[in-house]
């Protein structure tokens, strides 16, 4: 089930932040799966129009998949995409997640 697909974007958000957290907090600030935690709670944010909070959370998601992934990583390539689409304030026309 996707919340996001469903138009509960609250309520999704809600569940990133605990899962970072949970994840902050089992496996480290850096690792790799807490980085897909707070890309997905900045997209979370950013699907409810607080594009600010969510550039924020996507630089910092940046700064840090840069520093332990590399540039030329799959997860860095992917935050990218997000940076531009937070930069855009959504999904424009025509974009790959466009729904």
């Amino acid at each position: 089930m996707n919340l996001g697909r469903l138009g509960r974007h609250a309520e999704a958000t809600e569940l990133f932040k605990h899962a970072l957290h949970c994840t902050e907090q089992a496996l480290g600030p850096e690792h790799p799966d807490t980085l897909r935690c707070s890309g997905n709670l900045a997209f979370s944010l950013g699907e409810q129009g607080q594009h600010a909070e969510a550039a924020q959370c996507l630089k910092r998601t940046l700064d840090a998949t840069q520093r332990v992934q590399g540039r030329d990583h799959a997860d860095m390539h992917a935050t990218l995409w997000m940076c531009c689409w937070a930069s855009w304030g959504g999904r424009p026309a025509g974009s790959p997640m466009h729904a």
